[in-house]
């Protein structure tokens, strides 16, 4: 059985088959590889404008909450005025003013009540211009919805 090459050229004749077994030579393959190539960039195109929507979107929330921010702290400066800071301090004189008959009658339903706030005044009087100071943006809030974000 003799095909006349020589045994190197069958060698590599068998070779080259086993490697190109699987090759496409149809007449329609240059159609069919640009349709895949196509359809692969639509794919990655599709994949690369989700991913571009989602950080956009993400850059968006994030750019409100920043906006959001700021605005709630400029609201905060503009409450924070001679008349606020006058009106918490009227407030504090007026609970110290209010305290002297509150302890006498604290001290007759409960002894020692009396002894307790006075050695506690210098933490309970600035919490309580603290609170007041704290409820007043809310306050304002409530009389004034744009103050809100």
């Amino acid at each position: 059985m003799s095909t006349g090459m020589p045994p190197d050229f069958r060698v590599l004749d068998e070779r080259l088959t086993g490697a190109f077994a699987g090759l496409d030579v149809s007449p329609d393959f240059d159609a069919r590889l640009t349709a895949r190539v196509a359809r692969e960039s639509e794919r990655d195109f599709a994949q690369r404008l989700g991913q571009a929507r989602r950080l956009e979107q993400e850059r968006y929330r994030s750019a409100r909450r920043h906006r959001g921010w700021r605005l709630e702290f400029r609201a905060l400066l503009r409450v924070f005025t001679l008349e606020t800071v006058g009106a918490a301090v009227l407030v504090a004189l007026a609970a110290t003013t209010l305290s002297s008959p509150f302890t006498a009658w604290a001290d007759g339903q409960m002894p020692g009540l009396a002894d307790v706030l006075r050695q506690n005044a210098t933490i309970i009087w600035p919490s309580l211009l603290g609170i007041v100071l704290g409820l007043c943006p809310l306050l304002l809030r409530r009389r004034r919805p744009h103050l809100s974000t």
